[in-house]
């Protein structure tokens, strides 16, 4: 018997007044009893009421500044797709470990160090630009955009696109803005403005040439992994074939680091197109979500919070 669901609200309970505090939730098995028990599925509304218990959990925790992380011990099952969610939503880790690496999976969850809680970013673009959104690929009108990051570590990376909605720019360079708003471990609230002006060029391949690999990267598996998480698989593909094609162009890389990141990101978009690939000839829908194995749950929510420590494994 496994009462999971009480446990982890417990601990997180426990942290109430240390902020800044993490929880790691080390499980072999299925939450099979009480408040957020995941082992009889029937019906839509079976997944619904553990997703607004784990739902809780994750709010709460944000609200007092913890961090849950989720450790699957390999040869279980305990539905990732439900408890990966709490860890996505307070930035915590997900994985599948072997239980003789537990020791290292503990340690690296601790070294990195939360540096912020109650964590809102807000982006405001210049004028003439405009923040793309794959969940609504028709607005071009949004020029600012808020991140509610939660809590965050040393290794947390938020990214965005932007296009641009005038071709005719008359500009040598633009002003971005950054607005972080968080809470330190003390409780004090800090808000930090950072500007940035950045050249223009109108030289594709020159452009191309000056990517930073592990930010483009980055991106492109977290944008990824957010339009599989809202269920909009064929469009995950989609962004990952456009990424396969752009890794796959002598410009996309300069010197011999940017050429050994981009292999790096090659194989990493590689495995998740192969996941994709399966849930849609499987064809998996966001109701179904019971359907969704562990395996593919730890890379889902791995992608989401992907970050360029991912590169150097």
């Amino acid at each position: 018997m496994t009462a999971l669901g009480p446990a982890l609200l417990l601990c997180t309970s426990a942290t109430l007044k240390c902020r800044g505090s993490k929880v790691i939730l080390c499980t072999d098995g299925m939450a099979n009893v009480g408040l957020g028990r995941l082992d009889s599925y029937k019906s839509e509304d079976d997944i619904k009421k553990a997703e607004g218990f784990y739902g809780f959990v994750s709010t709460f925790a944000n609200e007092i500044g913890a961090s849950i992380s989720i450790l699957a011990i390999t040869g279980g099952e305990c539905r990732l797709a439900e408890l990966g969610s709490v860890a996505a939503n307070t930035n915590g880790q997900v994985n599948i470990v072997d239980p003789n690496d537990l020791g290292e999976e503990f340690k690296g969850i601790v070294q990195d160090s939360i540096v912020g809680t109650n964590v809102r970013a807000t982006v405001v673009l210049p004028k003439g630009f405009y923040i793309r959104d794959y969940m609504s690929l028709d607005n071009k009108s949004m020029f600012y955009k808020h991140f509610e990051i939660g809590t965050a570590t040393a290794s947390t990376e938020s990214t965005l696109e932007y296009g641009l909605n005038t071709a005719d720019l008359q500009k040598d360079s633009v002003r971005f803005q950054l607005i972080v708003d968080y809470k330190n471990k003390r409780g004090s609230r800090i808000i930090r403005v950072i500007e940035k002006q950045m050249k223009i060029t109108r030289d594709r391949k020159k452009a191309e040439e000056h990517i930073d690999m592990e930010v483009w990267t980055v991106n492109a598996m977290q944008q990824g992994g957010k339009l599989h998480g809202h269920g909009n698989v064929d469009q995950a593909a989609s962004k990952m074939r456009s990424a396969k094609a752009f890794l796959n162009r002598p410009t996309a890389s300069k010197d011999d680091l940017n050429v050994d990141t981009a292999n790096l990101a090659a194989e990493a978009v590689g495995k998740y197109m192969d996941v994709l690939n399966e849930e849609r000839l499987e064809g998996f829908s966001l109701p179904l979500k019971a359907k969704r194995s562990d395996r593919k749950s730890n890379i889902l929510f791995s992608n989401m919070k992907y970050n360029s420590k991912n590169l150097k494994k």
